[in-house]
């Protein structure tokens, strides 16, 4: 009789152990999702799991997802503080491939608002991080985490509060870089940030591209070594991408720099020393090269100095370009600009006429021959005619 206990006591054990370690997590449906909090400044996660979870009443697969197919989901909800709150996932579980999707409504009813694969692949980063812009306080939002393919694992997710995206400036974009006509040590104060008008996307920068980015933008008069260091007014994570753009914006990638990992002071650049240091190079005469600024942290309004103290090379002015069409009398005439940078304009069309427009148009009332000029003046900076 002693024997028969035991038995049924080992087994009993087997099957309990079995029966918890494959059961469906608690937060398997959109019903159940496992709330969290929305912290302010930094976050943390303890580790939940995917494993051996269904899809069973699911909505769609979200479209960014591939391969595009859900396997083993689970769901996590949080309460908006702010119209800006940022969702990331991971913290080093076992399941590094995660996979995003964020909805508002209720469940049932679901509208997907945003969706990620992962960061970036190219560097390894298969993990997810989207900024949620627009958000309306005191609403629930549901979030849908799985892993890629059919992958299951521990991992980690938080919510915490974002800056809201700032004015747009013009040195947001690439095509309207501040002009750079000397190399003197350039100053960005605190604030909220934005990405201009188009959001652009160096190759290492990965999901969304640029955050809170600044461009800068110079034409080399004698050629030698590239070297600036960026250093924010506080620890966190600046990057970089350098781009030749002497044909179009944003040109050529040449260098690119977003390290997770924050170097001495938060200092990144070419030439200086931490993880988030490239290498110097060499740049030519006769050449345009345009720098993005990009600030990673969606919690920080911290600015930054641009220093180009080691820079052996020397600039100038960039070469002002446009185009026209056709002078016909009495028709209006297209000026176009096409000098890539931030300036201010001063045209004159050889009739007495002029505009201070980036664009402009004009009708001559008579035949004859014009020479039309266009003064830039670069901001900040140099000014030359063409």
């Amino acid at each position: 009789m002693k024997k028969l206990v035991s038995y049924l006591y080992v087994c009993l054990i087997y099957i309990g152990f079995s029966t918890g370690l494959f059961a469906q997590p608690a937060n398997d449906a959109c019903g159940s999702a496992i709330p969290i909090a929305v912290t302010a400044g930094s976050c943390n996660s303890t580790f939940y799991t995917n494993v051996a979870a269904t899809t069973v009443g699911d909505p769609a697969t979200p479209a960014c997802w591939s391969p595009n197919s859900l396997s083993h989901s689970v769901w996590f909800s949080f309460v908006a503080t702010l119209a800006d709150i940022e969702i990331s996932t991971n913290f080093s579980g076992t399941l590094a491939n995660t996979q995003l999707a964020v909805f508002s409504g209720s469940c049932g009813s679901l509208t997907q608002i945003a969706c990620q694969e992962d960061i970036n692949p190219a560097t390894g980063l298969y993990h997810t991080d989207i900024i949620l812009h627009g958000l309306t306080v005191g609403n629930t939002y549901y979030l849908l985490v799985d892993g890629n393919g059919n992958t299951t694992g521990t991992f980690g997710i938080c919510a915490q509060e974002a800056l809201p995206i700032g004015p747009t400036l013009p040195v947001q974009d690439c095509i309207t870089a501040s002009t750079l006509c000397n190399l003197n040590s350039v100053s960005v104060p605190n604030g909220t940030g934005s990405v201009g008008v188009n959001q652009e996307s160096p190759s290492c920068f990965g999901a969304p591209g640029e955050r809170s980015s600044n461009w800068y933008s110079f034409t080399v008069a004698t050629s030698g070594i590239l070297q600036f260091a960026i250093t924010p007014t506080s620890v966190i994570d600046y990057d970089f991408a350098v781009f030749n753009t002497s044909s179009s914006c944003p040109g050529t990638e040449i260098s690119c720099n977003w390290s997770g990992t924050t170097g001495p002071g938060g200092v990144t650049g070419l030439g200086c020393s931490g993880p988030q240091c490239n290498p110097t190079f060499t740049v030519t005469a006769g050449q345009t090269y345009t720098i993005l600024v990009d600030r990673f942290t969606a919690t920080s309004s911290a600015g930054f100095t641009l220093d180009f103290t080691g820079t052996t090379a020397t600039v100038t002015s960039p070469n002002p370009s446009f185009t026209a069409t056709t002078a016909c009398v009495g028709t209006p005439t297209q000026f176009t600009n096409t000098t890539n940078g931030n300036y201010t304009y001063n045209w004159t069309f050889g009739d007495g006429f002029t505009s201070t427009l980036k664009n402009p148009t004009h009708t001559y009332a008579a035949a004859g021959t014009y020479n039309a000029t266009l003064l830039l003046t670069a901001v900040p900076g140099d000014v030359k005619t063409l």
